[in-house]
């Protein structure tokens, strides 16, 4: 999803950057759906659904007869209509991205059954209330699946820097990096499931030096970091993505939620 919150853009190289995100955390999402997933799912709903890679495994695994990505970038949503050429009728299923931002409801797209959302509350004010606007777009005994970092622990000084950059970034536009630690325990929670992700440190730096190419551009970065500083870690992230095992480790905590509508 593109917003004003969004810090990474919605670019070719953001695209591409989604698409090594997609890669690397499929497992642990994949899995989550297989358990959390209601059975049968007549619509399926992927907000901010991006180039629409978790579009195609949403579809793949939960095996609604629609699945429909939800994304307010226009750039978005038309690389999305490309990757997912062909996929629906691949599947014998509907399968389509419709431009629109999941913070409007309601969603154009009527009852939903399922509705999923990896590591997007991360960019967006306010999550708690979003969540309620969004479980109020779903059928009843209908699920909302979310995850969302709770934290991000390395041993690298490198990556670690990016890290707490990116952290006071995500603070100053209003929004929190690691909303998992705020979510769980409260409203209709029937899955709640901590699960740690360990990344090669090498494939962490490349999407880092992705994501930093974008934001350094920003109103922030310029007010408050030195471009040397900057180009310090462009370089050192550069590096690591270039080295070979072992070099330091990397762990992120992230939390699965389930969400029904009684």
């Amino acid at each position: 999803m593109a917003d004003p919150t969004y810090a990474y853009g919605d670019s070719q190289v953001a695209g591409d950057r989604l698409a090594l995100l997609a890669e690397v955390f499929e497992p642990t999402t994949r899995a989550f759906l297989e358990v959390a997933a209601p059975r049968p799912v007549a619509l399926a709903v992927d907000l901010g659904s991006g180039p629409g890679f978790t579009t195609r495994l949403l579809s793949e695994v939960c095996g609604a007869a629609r699945t429909v990505g939800l994304e307010s970038s226009a750039a978005f949503v038309a690389r999305a209509r490309q990757e997912l050429a062909g996929v629906g009728g691949h599947l014998g299923r509907e399968v389509e991205v419709v431009e629109h931002d999941v913070t409007v409801v309601p969603f154009p797209v009527g009852g939903v059954d399922l509705a999923f959302a990896r590591y997007l509350l991360a960019h967006l004010p306010d999550p708690e209330d979003l969540i309620e606007r969004w479980l109020g777009q779903l059928r009843v005994g209908g699920r909302l699946l979310v995850e969302e970092i709770v934290s991000i622990d390395t041993t690298d000084d490198v990556l670690g820097r990016y890290v707490e950059l990116v952290t006071a970034l995500s603070a100053a536009q209003g929004t929190d990096l690691l909303v998992g630690r705020r979510l769980g325990g409260r409203g209709p929670v029937v899955h709640d499931e901590i699960v740690t992700i360990a990344p090669a440190p090498a494939v962490v730096a490349r999407l880092f030096a992705m994501n930093l190419g974008v934001w350094r551009e920003g109103a922030w970065a310029r007010a408050e970091l030195e471009s040397a500083e900057l180009d310090r870690l462009d370089e050192a992230l550069g590096a690591l993505a270039g080295a070979p095992p072992p070099a330091g480790a990397i762990t992120w905590r992230h939390r699965q939620l389930a969400y029904t509508r009684r």
